[in-house]
Order: structure tokens, then sequence, then C-alpha cells
């Protein structure tokens, strides 16, 4: 007997989006922006910065920086 494969809950597909977001990547009084870097310098980085937010601050040297200065031996990854 074969048993069809069934589609995913809907709520479980926007989950995983909503985890591939970096943490520091928040809604804010300037827009959605990387909370660790000031919104100045948001606006001229956007699109160098924005693509590391979108997979979950994996490889974003702001973001690895941040980590090393608090002390925190993790290092981010996509699967959250």
């Amino acid at each position: 007997m074969v048993r069809e494969r069934q589609e995913e809950p809907l709520e479980r597909r926007h989950e995983e989006v909503r985890r591939a977001r970096c943490v520091m990547y928040r809604q804010t009084v300037d827009g959605t922006r990387c909370v660790l870097i000031p919104p100045e310098e948001w606006r001229l980085a956007r699109q160098r910065y924005e693509r590391h937010c979108h997979n979950g601050g994996a490889e974003c040297p702001v973001y690895v920086q941040y980590l090393r200065i608090r002390g925190d031996a993790r290092q981010p990854s996509a699967s959250g």
C-alpha cells in the first residue's frame, strides 16, 4: 500500500520562513532592518547585508562580530 505524501500545513511552512530570518532583522520605526546597524548606515548598505538577514544571519559579518563581542561561541546558521 502506497501512501500519498500529504501537503505540509500552511502554518508550518510560514514558521519555516520566519525562522529563516535573522533574529536581528526586525521591524523598527525606520522600517524592517538589522538592529545592529544604525538606520543611516542601513540605508546605504541594505543591499549588501539583506541577503544574510533572509538566510538566518548565516555568514553575516555584522552578526558574527556581535557574537564574538558578546562572547557567544555559537555561530549563526540558517537552520536556526
